[in-house]
This record gives C-alpha cells, sequence and structure tokens, in this order.
C-alpha cells in the first residue's frame, strides 16, 4: 500500500503546477494581440447591448471616451483593427449606420492597462471620422 500523505503531497504539487502553468498561460494570452481584439471586440458588443454593467467590468474606473455614437445596434457595425500603433494603445475603425441612412466611419485608438492577467479599456479616443461618398 502507498502511504496517503505521500500521494496527497504529489497531488498538492501537481495541482500547484497545474495552477501556475494556467497563470503564466493566462499572462501571455492577455498580452497577445488575439487578446487586445477580444478586448475591443466585447467593449463594442457590451455597448449595443445596452449593458452598463457589462461595460464597467471591461473599463477601468477612470475610463473616458469621445465617441459620440448615438446607438449602436448589434450587427449593424463594422469594426476593423489596425493593430498596436504603440504599446497600451490599439488602432481601430469602425463603420455606424446614421439615422438618415448614411454610413459614418471612425478611426479611434483604444487605450488599454493590464490588471492582473487581464486588460481594462482605459479610453476610446476619436482619431478622424468621415462618411461615405456616393458616386
Amino acid at each position: 500500500m502507498r502511504n496517503p500523505r505521500h500521494t496527497l503531497i504529489i497531488g498538492g504539487i501537481a495541482t500547484l503546477m497545474v495552477a501556475i502553468l494556467l497563470i503564466v498561460t493566462l499572462t501571455f494570452y492577455a498580452g497577445s494581440s488575439d487578446a487586445k481584439s477580444s478586448l475591443l471586440v466585447k467593449y463594442f458588443r457590451m455597448l449595443s447591448s445596452d449593458d452598463p454593467a457589462s461595460i464597467s467590468e471591461l473599463t477601468s474606473a477612470t475610463f473616458k471616451t469621445d465617441l459620440d455614437i448615438s446607438r449602436l445596434e448589434r450587427g449593424a457595425y463594422e469594426l476593423y483593427d489596425f493593430g498596436e500603433i504603440k504599446p497600451g494603445t490599439v488602432r481601430f475603425l469602425i463603420v455606424v449606420p446614421e439615422s438618415d441612412g448614411k454610413k459614418r466611419a471612425i478611426i479611434a485608438d483604444m487605450a488599454y492597462i493590464r490588471r492582473g492577467i487581464s486588460n481594462l479599456v482605459e479610453s476610446i479616443m476619436k482619431v478622424d471620422e468621415g462618411s461615405d461618398i456616393k458616386e
């Protein structure tokens, strides 16, 4: 028979190793470009669902934005990622329909901060915008 104490020690060490591996994996993922794009998608998904509680979970306490999007319907907007322009800032383009049927394109920067093993949106600031042009 095996000593139950040794079995518990080995089980505890194995559990600790799995936990460390999970933390390291999540830390690397939080620094990846996929995680930053995912944060951007989550923010606009929560904005379009009009769920302030979920938005507050994705944003920092000092979050600020100058996007003047009056309404955003799920599936009615287009989102494009230009990648990190500098550490901590992702540039993106969002195309939203206006009430008059025209489309409006906004280039903006999302600043994010790392909190533990996750990222939070610090700010979303407009860089430039344009409207669709009819030929």
